[in-house]
C-alpha cells in the first residue's frame, strides 16, 4: 500500500506542476489580450472619429428633412462638413454628434408619409337612408358646399 501512496503523490504533484504551468499560460495570454483590446480600443475610437454620413444619411439620423433643414444649414456654414471628391461634401460622426448634444432636430426620426389618409368605407344603406330623408333643397345646399370646398383648394 505505501507504494501506491507514494506513486499517487509523484502524479499529484505532476499533476500540480501542469496546472501551475498552465495557469501562467493562461494569465500572459490575458495580458497579451488586455494589451491588443487597448491598441484596437484605440484605433476603432480613431477610426470612428473619422468616420463620416452623407447629407441623406445625416438628415435621417437627426431626424430632419435634408432639403428643407440640413442643406441650407451646410450652405449657411452652420454644419462643417468634409469635402468628398470635387462636388460632394459629407458630414463627420463628431459634427452629427455635437448637434445632437446641441438638440439640432428631432431626438426620432419622423414617420414616413405612407400616402393618403385612408378612411373607412362609408356604410352604403346608412349613407342611403340619409340621402333619402334629405329635401331636394337640402341635397342641392350639400353638392353646393361641396363645389366650393373643392374650389377653394385648388386655389
Amino acid at each position: 500500500m505505501p507504494a501506491d501512496l507514494l506513486g499517487l503523490a509523484a502524479e499529484l504533484r505532476k499533476m500540480r506542476d501542469n496546472l501551475a504551468a498552465t495557469a501562467a499560460l493562461l494569465d500572459a495570454l490575458e495580458a497579451r489580450l488586455q494589451q491588443d483590446m487597448g491598441a484596437w480600443s484605440k484605433t476603432y475610437q480613431r477610426d470612428r472619429r473619422h468616420q463620416t454620413f452623407s447629407l441623406s444619411q445625416a438628415a435621417r439620423r437627426l431626424g430632419i428633412s435634408r432639403s428643407n433643414t440640413l442643406t441650407p444649414a451646410v450652405a449657411g456654414g452652420k454644419i462643417a462638413t468634409v469635402p468628398w471628391g470635387p462636388k460632394r461634401v459629407r458630414i463627420s460622426l463628431a459634427e452629427i454628434e455635437r448637434l445632437e448634444a446641441e438638440g439640432f432636430g428631432g431626438a426620432t426620426a419622423r414617420p414616413r408619409r405612407t400616402g393618403k389618409t385612408r378612411r373607412s368605407p362609408p356604410n352604403v344603406d346608412e349613407e342611403l337612408a340619409r340621402l333619402r330623408s334629405m329635401t331636394l333643397k337640402e341635397r342641392l345646399d350639400a353638392a353646393q358646399r361641396r363645389r366650393d370646398a373643392a374650389r377653394s383648394s385648388k386655389e
